[in-house]
């Protein structure tokens, strides 16, 4: 009789367990694969930077909405909960090695009041250098743009910063596409002679990437994907995705240039190493960081 008890507690104690796992998840330990590269730009003095995306930010307060809080629910265990540990890994390694950080885009999922605070005291912490991705707001006048430009500290949509005699420049291409305003300020930074890095949340078109990058539904997600290669996408992600005449101007333009060194990207949340024309592209994934080493 004792033993039936006894194994009837456990059974019990085994279900509650069971359905707590269930409700709540088990919180994966955070892994981050450490990636080395190097690029030869021509530097006043050899520095490093650390190079990370897509940290998908899922934050959200009492006041949001109820659809809000539902998607910030799900997208927290799409990404295992892992995205506040990321974040401090990120910028503990930075700090530790006296880096600054290069981030590619998509720090937050979905725009929120709670989001953009918390990437305003990473930044603030770290001096970072970032593009926005596709999951932060894209229209550049909307309040929220205007709100995550001012946490930067700098307009998104075009910027350049001079370290050691090498130009970073991030460009805002997280709907696929470069704007004639755009492509005017880069030729600008190109016209100074100095060695540029190209900062973007979309890669942009080789034919290896696209071949890598291809997901189930027919779409590879790239900058300047040739139309003849689109035959095959959702209408959707045609519409979104296909380039203007702009942006094949302006891809066409970029491989042209010398001074371009390198192009740091994400988006695809994988890690691949390709060439865009002659320009050495690194694309940094989702449970990675790259140790970025310019000379």
């Amino acid at each position: 009789m004792k033993n039936k008890k006894v194994l009837a507690l456990f059974l019990i104690l085994t279900l509650a367990i069971t359905i707590v796992v269930g409700m709540t998840g088990c919180q994966k330990k955070l892994d981050m694969t450490v990636l080395y590269s190097e690029i030869d730009a021509g530097a006043e003095v050899t520095f490093t930077v650390l190079h990370t995306s897509d940290t998908h930010l899922t934050l959200y307060s009492d006041s949001d909405t109820k659809e809000v809080k539902k998607q910030g629910k799900k997208r927290t265990k799409r990404f295992d909960n892992l995205q506040e540990q990321k974040l401090q890994y990120v910028a503990s390694m930075a700090k530790e090695n006296g880096w600054r950080i290069v981030h590619t885009g998509d720090l937050m999922d979905f725009p929120t009041d709670a989001n953009i605070e918390r990437a305003g005291v990473f930044f603030a912490e770290t001096d970072c250098l970032y593009v926005p991705g596709n999951h932060e707001p894209e229209d550049v006048n909307s309040d929220y743009y205007k709100k995550l430009s001012a946490v930067a500290g700098r307009d998104l949509s075009f910027f350049c910063e001079e370290i050691n005699g090498v130009c970073f420049v991030g460009i805002d291409n997280s709907d696929h596409k470069m704007t004639a305003t755009q492509l005017a300020q880069l030729k600008e930074v190109v016209a100074t002679g100095k060695p540029i890095i190209l900062l973007v949340h979309v890669p942009l078109y080789t034919k290896e990437l696209y071949d890598a990058s291809i997901v189930d539904d027919g779409a590879a997600y790239l900058m300047a994907v040739p139309e003849d290669l689109m035959k095959n996408y959702p209408e959707d992600k045609y519409r979104s995705q296909k380039a203007d005449e702009i942006t094949y101007e302006s891809f066409e333009y970029i491989i042209g240039q010398e001074n371009i060194k390198g192009i740091l990207c994400g988006h695809l949340h994988i890690d691949f190493e390709t060439r865009v024309g002659n320009i050495p592209q690194y694309v940094v994934g989702l449970d990675s960081v790259r140790v970025v080493t310019i000379k």
